[in-house]
């Protein structure tokens, strides 16, 4: 009902690929693997490794005193960036990491603007920042410093169990970067304008 049965067929496809490739989503809960699934077609996205634009993530829940594992739909942020454009909610999105050493500056008030120039002397991230360029033309800017991106890590439960035991992959060590640019990018949708598709953001 969600979707066509191609469409379906294929994205189930990508799904078991994945459940096959890694042990911890093979071992979630069947509801968890279903939902997720569904969830993909409910948003419009694809489990397609070309487009990268979602992932199945596995999740450990604590449910009558023993842990599950549940396996969760996360959109990279490209597919966030898809959301919010196919939505109508922005024109475009962008994120961008700034580096030590880079010009950076930030205008805000009645005319906001974002100038980075990139040195690339420096491997270290100091900032964060994502514009969406709206119907209007206008933009809308948010800025993080690593700090902030850090303590959002800090609450994530692959980090938290990374941090427990290093032989557990986590996606914040192998793929940082998209996960900064994604996390700036989730913090700029709350004032983003909300149009009738928004629910899929």
């Amino acid at each position: 009902e969600l979707t066509n049965k191609k469409t379906f067929d294929k994205e189930c496809s990508y799904a078991m690929q994945l459940f096959n490739k890694n042990e911890y989503l093979n071992k979630s809960t069947p509801e968890s693997k279903l939902i997720a699934v569904l969830n993909v077609a409910n948003v419009g996205l694809t489990l397609n490794p070309v487009l990268k634009l979602a992932y199945l993530v596995p999740r450990s829940r604590k449910v009558n005193g023993n842990y599950v594992i549940e396996v969760c739909l996360e959109p990279s942020y490209q597919g966030l960036v898809k959301l919010i454009t196919d939505t109508g909610s922005a024109k475009n999105v962008y994120a961008h990491l700034v580096y030590k050493g880079d010009d950076f500056q930030e205008i805000l008030g009645t005319s906001v603007e974002i100038i980075h120039k990139p040195k690339r002397e420096s491997k270290e991230v100091v900032l964060v920042y994502a514009v969406a360029v709206l119907q209007d033309g206008s933009k809308q800017v948010d800025v993080m410093p690593i700090n902030e991106i850090n303590e959002i890590r800090g609450m994530s439960e692959s980090y938290k169990s990374w941090e427990k035991n290093n032989a557990l992959p986590c996606v914040w060590n192998t793929h940082f970067g998209e996960m900064a640019r994604k996390t700036v990018i989730r913090r700029l949708t709350k004032y983003l304008p909300k149009t009738n598709q928004w629910d899929k953001v």
